[in-house]
C-alpha cells in the first residue's frame, strides 16, 4: 500500500517485506516514473532534484500472485552475497536455493544477511546422486536405507545448526533414460524419497523440503511421481520448451509444456503446492566446471566481479533480446500457473553465474514483475520493470 498525498508518503505492508517492496515501488514505479514525468526531463539536472518540487498525489495497492519468487544459482557463483541479496530485494524477491557441494565456511552469515533483506534461504544437497555412485545401486533396499542415514546425518551435522528455511534436493533423475533396471526412475525415485523424507519429517516435522525433480525421465511415469510424500514440494525442472529450456529461444513443443506444467499442477490435488524452475537465463559453462570445497562464499573482490559482468555482458545481450521477443511464452505459462494454482505456487529462476551483483539484466527484471503482478499487460510490465530501482 503506497500513498502520496500532500507531499506526505506512507507505505504500509502486511509484514516487513510489504514494507521494503513498497519501498521499492517508491523508488521505481513513483520517483523514476510518475516524479521525474512530472519534470522538464530533457533538463540536465531533471533526474537530481525531484525532492525540491511538491510530490504529484499517487495511489497504489498491490500484492504478488506468485507467493515464493525465487532465485537458483550454485553458491560458488554468488560473489559478493551482500550485493546479491540486495538485488534480489530490489527485484521483490524472496527466495533463494543455493547449491553447494559441501556448506560453506560463511554459511551463518550468508542466510542471516539474507534474512535481513526478508529472503528465505534454502541449501541444495544430492540425496543419490553423485559422481561415483551407479544409478542401480538403488534399486534395493538396503541401499535405499544406508542412503536414507547418510542424508539424515549431513542435514544433521552441516544443515539443521544453520537456521535454514529448508532444504532442496536432487536425485538421479536428470537423464532421459526411464528405467533403472526393469523399474521405472519415477517408481524407484518416489520410494527412495518418501523414505528418506519420511525420516527426516519425523524427526524434525517442521523441515521444509523442496525435491527438484527433473521430468526428462518421469513425465511418461507420473502416476508413480503422484505418490510422493504430500509434505514434499515438488519442483520441477525440464518440463519442455522455454521457459523450462535454457535458451529463451527454444519453444518448439511449447503448447505441449503447458500441458504438462497443467497436469503436473494438479498431480497430487488442486490443493497442492506447486513449483518450477524456470531457466531462459544464464548457466554454468560445464565445460569449465570444477567441484567446489566448503571455503567461503560471496567474498570475491569488486575487481574479480566486473571482470566476470564483463565476460557475461554479451551473453546476457543475446537472451535479453530473446527474451523480449518471445516474452509472451514466459508470461502465459506464469499466468497459467496462477490460474491453477492462485498463489500457492513456487517460481524459482535458474540464474548460474549470472553476476546478479552489479544489477539484474532487464530480462530478469522483466521476469521478476512478471512473477509479482502476472496478469498487468506486457506494456505494463514492461514499463515498471525498466523502472525498478539500480
Amino acid at each position: 500500500d503506497l500513498t502520496v498525498t500532500n507531499d506526505r508518503v506512507t507505505i504500509k505492508g502486511g509484514d516487513g517485506n510489504g514494507v521494503l517492496y513498497g519501498a521499492v515501488d517508491f523508488i521505481g514505479e513513483y520517483i523514476n516514473g510518475v516524479l521525474t514525468a512530472s519534470e522538464d526531463i530533457f533538463l540536465e539536472n531533471a533526474f537530481e532534484s525531484v525532492f525540491d518540487k511538491p510530490f504529484p498525489d499517487f495511489s497504489k495497492k498491490s500484492i504478488p500472485s506468485i507467493k515464493e519468487r525465487g532465485i537458483w544459482s550454485w553458491g560458488h557463483c554468488v560473489y559478493d552475497y551482500k550485493k546479491f541479496f540486495e538485488n534480489m530485494a530490489k527485484l521483490k524477491l524472496n527466495m533463494a536455493v543455493i547449491w553447494n557441494d559441501e556448506v560453506p565456511t560463511n554459511a551463518l552469515e550468508v542466510i542471516n544477511y539474507a534474512h535481513s533483506f526478508g529472503i528465505k534461504v534454502y541449501f541444495g544437497y544430492a540425496w543419490g546422486w553423485d559422481n561415483k555412485q551407479n544409478q542401480s545401486d538403488y534399486l534395493t533396499k538396503e541401499a535405499i536405507v544406508k542412503l536414507k542415514e547418510s542424508c539424515v546425518k549431513k542435514y544433521e551435522e552441516t544443515h539443521l545448526p544453520l537456521g535454514l528455511d529448508g532444504i532442496y534436493f536432487q536425485s538421479f533423475t536428470e537423464t532421459t533414460n526411464e528405467y533403472m533396471g526393469d523399474k521405472t526412475i519415477a517408481e524407484v525415485v518416489t520410494g527412495l524419497v518418501n523414505e528418506i523424507s519420511g525420516e527426516l519429517l519425523r524427526l524434525y516435522p517442521d523441515l521444509k523440503i523442496q525435491f527438484g525433480l527433473h521430468a526428462l525421465s518421469t513425465k511418461n511415469h507420473l502416476d508413480k511421481i503422484a505418490k510422493t510424500d504430500e509434505r514434499v514440494e515438488i519442483i520441477w525442472e525440464d518440463l519442455g520448451a522455454f521457459p523450462y529450456d535454457y535458451r529463451p529461444d527454444a519453444i518448439d513443443g511449447y503448447e505441449q509444456t503447458i500441458a504438462l506444467q497443467e497436469r503436473a499442477s494438479v498431480l497430487r490435488g488442486k490443493d497442492d503446492k506447486f513449483g518450477v524452475v524456470y531457466k531462459g537465463m544464464t548457466k554454468l559453462d560445464w565445460t569449465r566446471f570444477v567441484h567446489q570445497d566448503d571455503s567461503a562464499i560471496g567474498v570475491r573482490d569488486s575487481e574479480f566481479i566486473l571482470q566476470r559482468q564483463k565476460k557475461k555482458a554479451s551473453l546476457w545481450k543475446f537472451l535479453r533480446a530473446k527474451w523480449l521477443k518471445n516474452f509472451d511464452y514466459f508470461h502465459n505459462a506464469v499466468k497459467s500457473i496462477v490460474k491453477m494454482k492462485g498463489a500457492n505456487a513456487t517460481v524459482q529462476m535458474l540464474v548460474e553465474d549470472g553476476v546478479l551483483e552489479t544489477g539484474a539484466d532487464l530480462s530478469l527484471k522483466i521476469a521478476s514483475q512478471t512473477l509479482w503482478n502476472s496478469f498487468e499487460s506486457r506494456e505494463e510490465i514492461f514499463d515498471k520493470a525498466v523502472l525498478l530501482p539500480e
